[in-house]
Protein backbone atom coordinates (compact mmCIF):
# COMPACT_ATOMS: atom_id res chain seq x y z
CA UNK A 1 0.00 0.00 0.00
CA UNK A 2 2.77 2.13 -0.08
CA UNK A 3 2.10 3.58 -3.61
CA UNK A 4 -0.87 4.20 -3.42
CA UNK A 5 -1.30 5.67 -0.01
CA UNK A 6 1.68 8.31 -1.26
CA UNK A 7 -0.71 9.37 -3.91
CA UNK A 8 -3.92 8.98 -1.31
CA UNK A 9 -2.75 11.41 1.04
CA UNK A 10 -1.24 14.12 -1.59
CA UNK A 11 -4.83 14.31 -3.30
CA UNK A 12 -6.76 14.57 0.06
CA UNK A 13 -4.15 17.49 0.89
CA UNK A 14 -5.42 19.46 -2.34
CA UNK A 15 -8.75 18.74 -0.95
CA UNK A 16 -7.63 19.61 2.58
CA UNK A 17 -5.38 22.78 1.62
CA UNK A 18 -8.64 24.29 -0.50
CA UNK A 19 -10.68 24.30 2.56
CA UNK A 20 -7.93 25.42 5.21
CA UNK A 21 -6.74 28.25 2.60
CA UNK A 22 -10.75 29.64 2.23
CA UNK A 23 -10.72 29.56 6.01
CA UNK A 24 -7.42 31.49 7.04
CA UNK A 25 -6.15 28.64 9.25
CA UNK A 26 -3.09 28.91 11.43
CA UNK A 27 0.21 28.17 10.52
CA UNK A 28 -0.13 24.71 12.87
CA UNK A 29 -2.64 23.48 10.63
CA UNK A 30 -0.09 23.88 7.29
CA UNK A 31 2.54 21.72 9.25
CA UNK A 32 0.23 19.26 10.15
CA UNK A 33 -1.27 18.76 7.12
CA UNK A 34 2.16 18.48 5.62
CA UNK A 35 3.54 15.89 7.83
CA UNK A 36 0.02 14.04 6.92
CA UNK A 37 1.07 14.17 3.17
CA UNK A 38 4.71 14.14 3.24
CA UNK A 39 5.87 12.09 6.29
CA UNK A 40 2.92 9.61 7.52
CA UNK A 41 3.35 7.41 4.16
CA UNK A 42 6.90 6.65 4.42
CA UNK A 43 6.37 6.07 8.10
CA UNK A 44 3.47 3.86 7.62
CA UNK A 45 5.56 1.67 5.19
CA UNK A 46 8.63 1.67 7.73
CA UNK A 47 6.00 -0.25 10.37
CA UNK A 48 4.79 -2.32 7.81
CA UNK A 49 7.91 -3.32 6.48
CA UNK A 50 10.18 -4.06 10.08
CA UNK A 51 7.20 -5.45 11.29
CA UNK A 52 7.50 -9.56 12.26
CA UNK A 53 3.52 -9.12 10.85
CA UNK A 54 3.50 -6.88 7.96
CA UNK A 55 -0.74 -7.46 7.05
CA UNK A 56 -1.54 -6.79 10.97
CA UNK A 57 0.50 -3.65 10.92
CA UNK A 58 -0.84 -2.38 7.80
CA UNK A 59 -4.45 -3.08 8.93
CA UNK A 60 -3.35 -0.76 11.72
CA UNK A 61 -1.67 2.08 9.30
CA UNK A 62 -4.80 1.63 8.05
CA UNK A 63 -7.04 2.48 10.79
CA UNK A 64 -4.54 4.92 11.30
CA UNK A 65 -5.59 6.71 8.21
CA UNK A 66 -9.18 6.31 9.16
CA UNK A 67 -8.60 8.22 12.29
CA UNK A 68 -6.83 10.68 10.38
CA UNK A 69 -9.19 11.05 7.27
CA UNK A 70 -11.94 11.82 10.71
CA UNK A 71 -10.13 14.32 12.37
CA UNK A 72 -9.41 16.30 8.31
CA UNK A 73 -13.34 16.13 7.71
CA UNK A 74 -13.65 17.99 11.02
CA UNK A 75 -11.25 20.63 9.69
CA UNK A 76 -12.89 20.82 6.31
CA UNK A 77 -15.94 21.90 7.83
CA UNK A 78 -17.51 18.46 6.99
CA UNK A 79 -17.86 20.02 3.51
CA UNK A 80 -20.14 17.72 1.79
CA UNK A 81 -18.54 16.98 -1.14
CA UNK A 82 -14.84 16.71 0.12
CA UNK A 83 -15.83 15.09 3.22
CA UNK A 84 -17.91 12.43 0.72
CA UNK A 85 -15.35 12.01 -1.63
CA UNK A 86 -12.07 11.49 1.23
CA UNK A 87 -14.16 9.08 3.74
CA UNK A 88 -15.48 6.78 0.96
CA UNK A 89 -11.68 6.39 -0.93
CA UNK A 90 -10.20 5.59 2.93
CA UNK A 91 -13.07 3.31 3.24
CA UNK A 92 -12.21 2.07 -0.25
CA UNK A 93 -8.79 1.19 0.66
CA UNK A 94 -9.79 -0.31 4.32
CA UNK A 95 -12.02 -2.47 2.05
CA UNK A 96 -10.07 -4.03 -0.24
CA UNK A 97 -7.58 -4.56 2.53
CA UNK A 98 -9.47 -6.36 5.29
CA UNK A 99 -13.07 -6.61 3.79
CA UNK A 100 -16.58 -5.91 5.69
CA UNK A 101 -14.84 -5.95 8.96
CA UNK A 102 -12.49 -3.51 8.25
CA UNK A 103 -14.75 -0.98 6.54
CA UNK A 104 -16.94 -1.04 9.50
CA UNK A 105 -13.45 -0.36 11.84
CA UNK A 106 -12.94 2.49 9.60
CA UNK A 107 -16.46 4.29 9.43
CA UNK A 108 -16.23 3.74 13.13
CA UNK A 109 -12.51 5.59 13.04
CA UNK A 110 -13.46 7.81 11.19
CA UNK A 111 -16.74 9.18 13.40
CA UNK A 112 -14.10 9.50 16.29
CA UNK A 113 -11.73 11.57 14.56
CA UNK A 114 -14.47 13.83 13.94
CA UNK A 115 -15.54 13.89 16.80
CA UNK A 116 -12.21 14.44 18.92
CA UNK A 117 -11.67 17.35 16.02
CA UNK A 118 -15.58 18.46 16.81
CA UNK A 119 -14.27 18.30 20.86
CA UNK A 120 -11.07 19.84 20.80
CA UNK A 121 -11.88 23.01 18.31
CA UNK A 122 -15.72 22.94 17.46
CA UNK A 123 -17.18 22.79 13.75
CA UNK A 124 -17.94 25.45 11.79
CA UNK A 125 -19.62 23.42 9.05
CA UNK A 126 -18.86 24.74 5.17
CA UNK A 127 -20.77 24.28 1.71
CA UNK A 128 -19.29 22.85 -1.35
CA UNK A 129 -18.62 25.27 -3.66
CA UNK A 130 -16.68 24.89 -7.53
CA UNK A 131 -13.77 25.15 -6.53
CA UNK A 132 -14.13 22.35 -4.08
CA UNK A 133 -15.54 20.34 -7.10
CA UNK A 134 -12.30 20.79 -9.12
CA UNK A 135 -10.34 19.55 -6.35
CA UNK A 136 -12.02 16.62 -5.64
CA UNK A 137 -11.77 15.36 -9.24
CA UNK A 138 -7.99 14.46 -8.94
CA UNK A 139 -8.77 12.01 -5.45
CA UNK A 140 -11.91 10.74 -7.42
CA UNK A 141 -10.43 9.97 -10.67
CA UNK A 142 -6.98 9.07 -10.09
CA UNK A 143 -6.94 6.80 -6.75
CA UNK A 144 -9.60 4.68 -7.94
CA UNK A 145 -6.89 3.79 -10.57
CA UNK A 146 -4.52 3.64 -8.50
CA UNK A 147 -6.20 0.79 -6.02
CA UNK A 148 -7.28 -0.85 -9.07
CA UNK A 149 -3.70 -0.97 -10.32
CA UNK A 150 -2.56 -2.27 -7.22
CA UNK A 151 -4.98 -4.72 -6.83
CA UNK A 152 -3.94 -6.00 -10.29
CA UNK A 153 -0.64 -6.23 -9.64
CA UNK A 154 -1.18 -7.93 -6.14
CA UNK A 155 -3.93 -10.75 -8.21
CA UNK A 156 -0.86 -11.31 -10.70
CA UNK A 157 0.98 -11.96 -7.95
CA UNK A 158 -1.30 -14.55 -5.99
CA UNK A 159 -1.72 -16.27 -9.57
CA UNK A 160 1.59 -16.97 -10.13
CA UNK A 161 1.96 -17.67 -6.23
CA UNK A 162 -0.90 -20.39 -7.15
CA UNK A 163 0.74 -21.48 -10.46
CA UNK A 164 3.99 -22.42 -8.59
CA UNK A 165 2.33 -24.03 -6.02
CA UNK A 166 -0.16 -26.27 -7.68
CA UNK A 167 2.99 -27.47 -9.91
CA UNK A 168 5.07 -27.94 -6.65
CA UNK A 169 1.95 -30.27 -5.18
CA UNK A 170 2.61 -32.39 -8.61
CA UNK A 171 6.05 -32.68 -8.94
CA UNK A 172 8.52 -34.93 -7.53
CA UNK A 173 11.27 -32.37 -5.96
CA UNK A 174 14.48 -34.16 -6.89
CA UNK A 175 13.93 -35.14 -10.70
CA UNK A 176 11.31 -32.58 -11.63
CA UNK A 177 8.75 -35.71 -12.70
CA UNK A 178 5.08 -35.72 -11.85
CA UNK A 179 5.21 -37.36 -8.17
CA UNK A 180 2.89 -40.84 -7.50
CA UNK A 181 0.30 -38.90 -6.60
CA UNK A 182 -0.61 -36.96 -9.69
CA UNK A 183 0.33 -40.13 -11.80
CA UNK A 184 -2.31 -42.05 -9.74
CA UNK A 185 -4.80 -39.90 -10.66
CA UNK A 186 -3.66 -39.67 -14.24
CA UNK A 187 -3.49 -43.31 -14.44
CA UNK A 188 -7.21 -43.58 -13.17
CA UNK A 189 -8.27 -41.06 -15.59
CA UNK A 190 -7.12 -42.60 -18.11
CA UNK A 191 -8.54 -46.02 -17.12
CA UNK A 192 -11.93 -44.90 -17.07
CA UNK A 193 -11.67 -44.09 -20.32
CA UNK A 194 -12.21 -47.04 -22.19
CA UNK A 195 -11.39 -45.96 -25.68
CA UNK A 196 -8.41 -44.38 -24.67
CA UNK A 197 -6.64 -47.03 -22.40
CA UNK A 198 -6.91 -49.69 -25.52
CA UNK A 199 -4.39 -47.22 -27.19
CA UNK A 200 -2.22 -47.30 -24.07
CA UNK A 201 0.73 -48.86 -22.44
CA UNK A 202 1.71 -48.76 -18.79
CA UNK A 203 5.62 -48.91 -18.06
CA UNK A 204 7.18 -49.59 -14.86
CA UNK A 205 11.34 -49.21 -14.54
CA UNK A 206 13.60 -49.89 -12.23
CA UNK A 207 17.11 -49.53 -11.90
CA UNK A 208 19.30 -52.83 -11.43
CA UNK A 209 21.20 -52.93 -8.18
CA UNK A 210 20.15 -49.12 -6.75
CA UNK A 211 21.01 -50.13 -3.63
CA UNK A 212 24.39 -50.99 -4.14
CA UNK A 213 25.09 -47.69 -6.11
CA UNK A 214 23.97 -46.10 -3.46
CA UNK A 215 26.31 -47.99 -0.64
CA UNK A 216 29.20 -47.72 -3.09
CA UNK A 217 28.94 -44.26 -4.06
CA UNK A 218 27.41 -42.45 -1.47
CA UNK A 219 23.37 -41.23 -1.95
CA UNK A 220 24.16 -38.15 -3.81
CA UNK A 221 25.61 -40.16 -6.76
CA UNK A 222 22.58 -42.79 -6.45
CA UNK A 223 20.55 -39.14 -6.91
CA UNK A 224 22.45 -38.05 -9.52
CA UNK A 225 21.69 -41.40 -11.08
CA UNK A 226 17.80 -40.90 -10.23
CA UNK A 227 18.08 -37.00 -12.19
CA UNK A 228 20.10 -38.67 -14.89
CA UNK A 229 17.67 -41.61 -15.99
CA UNK A 230 14.88 -39.05 -15.50
CA UNK A 231 16.56 -37.06 -18.26
CA UNK A 232 16.59 -39.89 -19.84
CA UNK A 233 13.10 -40.55 -20.23
CA UNK A 234 11.85 -37.18 -20.79
CA UNK A 235 14.22 -36.85 -23.57
CA UNK A 236 13.15 -40.69 -24.82
CA UNK A 237 9.52 -40.31 -24.68
CA UNK A 238 6.68 -38.54 -27.05
CA UNK A 239 5.57 -35.26 -26.15
CA UNK A 240 1.81 -37.33 -25.43
CA UNK A 241 3.72 -39.99 -23.21
CA UNK A 242 3.25 -39.01 -19.44
CA UNK A 243 6.89 -40.04 -17.47
CA UNK A 244 6.41 -39.86 -13.38
CA UNK A 245 8.52 -40.91 -10.32
CA UNK A 246 6.81 -43.63 -8.19
CA UNK A 247 9.69 -43.32 -5.25
CA UNK A 248 12.82 -44.97 -4.58
CA UNK A 249 14.50 -45.58 -8.13
CA UNK A 250 10.83 -46.56 -9.45
CA UNK A 251 9.65 -44.76 -12.34
CA UNK A 252 6.34 -45.01 -14.02
CA UNK A 253 5.59 -44.17 -18.21
CA UNK A 254 2.21 -43.97 -19.75
CA UNK A 255 2.21 -44.26 -23.37
CA UNK A 256 -0.66 -43.00 -24.90
CA UNK A 257 -1.53 -43.87 -28.63
CA UNK A 258 0.55 -46.92 -28.83
CA UNK A 259 0.44 -50.11 -30.76
CA UNK A 260 2.70 -52.79 -28.51
CA UNK A 261 5.89 -52.61 -31.10
CA UNK A 262 6.45 -48.47 -31.07
CA UNK A 263 6.31 -49.38 -26.92
CA UNK A 264 9.00 -51.76 -27.24
CA UNK A 265 10.65 -49.60 -29.70
CA UNK A 266 10.69 -46.68 -27.21
CA UNK A 267 11.68 -48.52 -24.13
CA UNK A 268 14.97 -50.29 -25.88
CA UNK A 269 15.67 -46.57 -27.16
CA UNK A 270 15.52 -45.56 -22.96
CA UNK A 271 17.58 -48.98 -22.30
CA UNK A 272 20.63 -48.22 -24.54
CA UNK A 273 20.20 -44.32 -23.50
CA UNK A 274 20.90 -45.01 -19.98
CA UNK A 275 23.11 -47.09 -20.67
CA UNK A 276 25.52 -44.62 -22.73
CA UNK A 277 24.71 -42.19 -20.29
CA UNK A 278 25.66 -43.64 -17.30
CA UNK A 279 28.75 -44.98 -18.15
CA UNK A 280 29.70 -41.32 -18.93
CA UNK A 281 29.11 -40.56 -15.91
CA UNK A 282 30.17 -43.61 -12.93
CA UNK A 283 32.65 -44.92 -15.97
CA UNK A 284 30.24 -48.30 -16.19
CA UNK A 285 26.96 -48.86 -17.27
CA UNK A 286 23.64 -49.14 -15.70
CA UNK A 287 20.55 -51.09 -16.65
CA UNK A 288 17.35 -51.20 -15.90
CA UNK A 289 14.39 -53.53 -15.77
CA UNK A 290 11.04 -52.74 -17.24
CA UNK A 291 7.41 -54.37 -17.21
CA UNK A 292 4.91 -53.46 -19.47
CA UNK A 293 1.23 -53.79 -19.55
CA UNK A 294 -1.37 -52.71 -22.34
CA UNK A 295 -4.79 -52.64 -21.30
CA UNK A 296 -6.67 -56.05 -21.68
CA UNK A 297 -10.50 -57.05 -21.16
CA UNK A 298 -10.06 -58.45 -17.32
CA UNK A 299 -8.74 -55.15 -16.41
CA UNK A 300 -11.26 -52.94 -14.22
CA UNK A 301 -8.88 -50.72 -12.62
CA UNK A 302 -5.93 -48.80 -12.88
CA UNK A 303 -4.76 -50.61 -9.81
CA UNK A 304 -4.94 -53.74 -11.62
CA UNK A 305 -3.41 -52.05 -14.15
CA UNK A 306 -0.24 -51.14 -12.48
CA UNK A 307 -0.24 -54.54 -10.26
CA UNK A 308 -0.12 -56.19 -13.74
CA UNK A 309 2.64 -53.71 -14.88
CA UNK A 310 4.48 -54.43 -11.45
CA UNK A 311 4.03 -58.48 -12.50
CA UNK A 312 6.21 -58.40 -15.04
CA UNK A 313 8.86 -55.89 -14.06
CA UNK A 314 9.85 -58.42 -11.59
CA UNK A 315 9.73 -61.02 -13.74
CA UNK A 316 12.39 -59.06 -16.05
CA UNK A 317 14.09 -59.31 -12.57
CA UNK A 318 14.01 -63.01 -12.06
CA UNK A 319 15.09 -63.65 -15.93
CA UNK A 320 18.45 -61.83 -15.31
CA UNK A 321 17.44 -57.96 -15.78
CA UNK A 322 18.70 -55.20 -17.96
CA UNK A 323 15.74 -56.53 -20.28
CA UNK A 324 11.82 -55.56 -21.25
CA UNK A 325 8.55 -58.03 -20.04
CA UNK A 326 5.81 -56.83 -22.35
CA UNK A 327 2.17 -58.30 -22.07
CA UNK A 328 0.51 -56.79 -25.42
CA UNK A 329 -2.96 -57.06 -25.74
Amino acid sequence: MYGPRIIGTILCAILIAESISRENESALMWICLALNAGAWPHIAYCLSKYSKNPYIAELHNLRADSLFCGVWIGVMGMNPLSSIAMSSMVAMNATATGGIKALKITIILQLLGLLIYYILFGIKFEQSTLITAWASLPLLTLYPMTVGLASYKLSTELHKIKSTLNRLSITDGLTGLINRRHFDQTLIEIATNSARAHQTFLAVIDIDHFKEINDTYGHPTGDSILRLLSRTLKNSMRSTDLVGRLGGDEFCVVMNYSTADQAVTILNRILMNFKEESNSLLGKPLTISIGVAGWQEDIETAIQWFAKADELLYLAKKRGRDRIEIESK
